[in-house]
């Protein structure tokens, strides 16, 4: 009997295959990036079919851009039914943008509340989101499923979710050490927020990076404490992928992408597709350091405690061979000085992403890590790679 159920996944090599949260501080252009997406993959004003939730301003800034504005949450499940039903009528929209989140939480909330008063006893209608449906936080569970619904149904249809979200710090604890920090985040409530991340593949975080010169420090008036006080120098924006600090909440399944770039609606796909690529080198093999059949050493780096700023995947248990039989009988072991390790550290950062993957490709016997202690062999092919041969 032949097996009804199992296929085999194949990777999509196309950033429109995808779905996006982008968060942001107002006013950093967050709106113009999904349109932006959109003409530049489609080729179409109509790449991004834009939906204005409740108060959200509409894109009258932006020349060409595509949408319609949902005041509650009726219009936008309208919306949502018309872009599915008849997507016919749509054939160069690619993408569906929700903007913004916590507009479209906030509709939410409205319509689940006023579902609940027209259900319930008289004597039980609710004023909030709080009082709907009796029951410790089930009113918001039913917000959270219907936005996940109508995400569902887009995606269904073969449409990829951009959604747009504001920004504020909040205090987050480690699910593991329970020690708090602060986390620059999305705006929306957790409940919510957290439904919404799961269904997408990457969330990136826009700011403004501020370069700050001549720092001094100086008595404060007020508290009688020293600030330190500078001058701003330049000013850009960013969009961050990943943040191993973790003061920036992101998330990501691309493990090779980039993990800061300038903001740019070329610079997103360039960087989504490279990351792409890498992955699908990665499983063929292509980016790992082939294991040697000669003898052992006895000898095993020790990686210093500062890592590079990209490591190699470090999402599988171990390292698929033995780390021992990698090293070459003939190769002999050096130990970096700290001017050394430094260059190839500042040279490795400047880099682009393409020198970069070559680089990880000698560190995969030293856990992904630049090590003080490694094989001759890879730092010479390192400082190679990174244009340093005639500088050390």
């Amino acid at each position: 009997m032949a097996r009804k159920f199992g296929t085999i996944n194949k990777m999509s090599e196309k950033f429109e295959d995808y779905s996006y949260i982008i968060n942001g501080v107002g006013g950093i252009g967050k709106t113009t990036l999904v349109y932006e997406i959109g003409k530049i993959v489609t080729g179409s004003d109509e790449g991004t079919f834009i939906i204005t939730c409740g108060g959200e301003n509409k894109p009258k800034h932006i020349p060409g851009a595509f949408g319609d504005v949902a005041p509650d949450f009726k219009t936008f499940m309208a919306i949502v039914k018309e872009l599915c039903d008849n997507k016919a009528e749509y054939p160069d929209t690619k993408f569906v943008a929700i903007d913004s989140l916590d507009e479209y939480a906030r509709i939410t909330e409205n319509f689940v509340v006023a579902e609940w008063n027209a259900q319930c006893d008289i004597n039980e209608r609710a004023k909030s989101i709080a009082q709907a449906y009796k029951g410790f936080q089930k009113g918001e569970s039913r917000a959270c499923d219907l936005m996940i619904q109508q995400v569902i149904k887009l995606q269904n249809a073969g449409y990829s979710i951009l959604e747009i979200g504001h920004t504020k710090t909040k205090l987050k604890e480690d699910v593991i050490t329970k020690v708090q920090f602060e986390q620059l985040t999305c705006n929306l409530d957790n409940k919510y927020y957290n439904a919404l991340k799961d269904k997408v593949n990457l969330v990136a975080m826009c700011y403004w990076e501020n370069v700050v010169e001549n720092i001094e420090e100086k008595k404060n008036a007020f508290t009688k404490k020293m600030d330190k006080v500078g001058e701003l120098a330049d000013r850009k924006r960013v969009m961050v992928f990943a943040d191993d600090d973790n003061a920036i909440d992101t998330k990501t399944h691309f493990e090779y992408i980039t993990h800061k770039i300038d903001l740019s609606a070329e610079g997103f796909i360039k960087a989504v597709e490279e990351a792409i690529a890498m992955k699908l080198e990665a499983s063929e093999g292509k980016l790992a350091k082939k294991p040697t059949t000669k003898k052992k050493s006895t000898k095993k780096p020790e990686p210093v405690e500062e890592p590079v700023e990209e490591t190699v995947d470090d999402t599988t248990d171990e390292i698929p061979f033995d780390i021992e039989e990698a090293f070459e009988e003939d190769d002999a072991m050096i130990t970096l000085d700290a001017d050394r390790l430094a260059a190839i550290r500042s040279a490795f950062k400047a880099g682009d992403s393409g020198t970069k993957a070559k680089v990880k490709e000698h560190l995969v016997n030293y856990n992904g890590k630049l090590s003080d202690t490694m094989m001759s062999s890879d730092v010479d092919a390192i400082e190679s790679i990174l244009g340093l041969s005639d500088e050390v």
